[in-house]
């Protein structure tokens, strides 16, 4: 989803257009808002990973699994690399961003969530950075087909 050739290049409507074709594949405009809310506020991070690469393949907000209590993301796959992003709490500067490199991914494992989680499913990427776990919204599979076609391309 990169920009025609004499555009310039703008990350945050790139990010934009792929939280629209998000919610249109999960049919859930709330995607839309909910993206945006939590782009905001990860900005720096996604900027610079979509800059890098040029394009942006799937994004949608979801919640990050991580020791302590959920935090809300941002999942970006762009055509190198996936990334994490999630902002600090009000209390706490523990903002993060995991960039995985496809060449460092070693699987994608898509399964079905616990009941009480607001997400039923969750995608689970692993390499040499560890796990990574993220919720995939309602309906919107096609997120976690394109995560594991970032690990297959980049084992190919």
């Amino acid at each position: 989803m990169a920009p025609s050739g004499g555009e310039a290049f703008d990350p945050a409507d790139v990010v934009g257009r792929a939280l629209v074709d998000a919610a249109v594949a999960a049919h859930d405009a709330q995607l839309i808002e909910a993206g945006l809310r939590v782009y905001r506020r990860v900005s720096r991070p996604v900027d610079e990973v979509v800059r890098a690469a040029g394009a942006v393949l799937a994004a949608f907000p979801s919640q990050v699994l991580r020791p302590g209590p959920r935090r809300e993301c941002l999942v970006v796959v762009v055509p190198d690399s996936i990334l994490v992003a999630w902002p600090g709490g009000a209390l706490q500067a523990d903002e993060g961003a995991l960039v995985v490199e496809k060449s460092r991914l070693v699987r994608v494992e898509i399964a079905l969530a616990h009941p009480a989680f607001p997400f039923p499913l969750v995608a689970t990427v692993e390499g040499a950075f560890g796990l990574c776990s993220v919720g995939l919204p309602r309906g919107a599979t096609v997120f976690g087909v394109r995560m594991r076609e970032a690990v297959e391309t980049g084992l190919a």
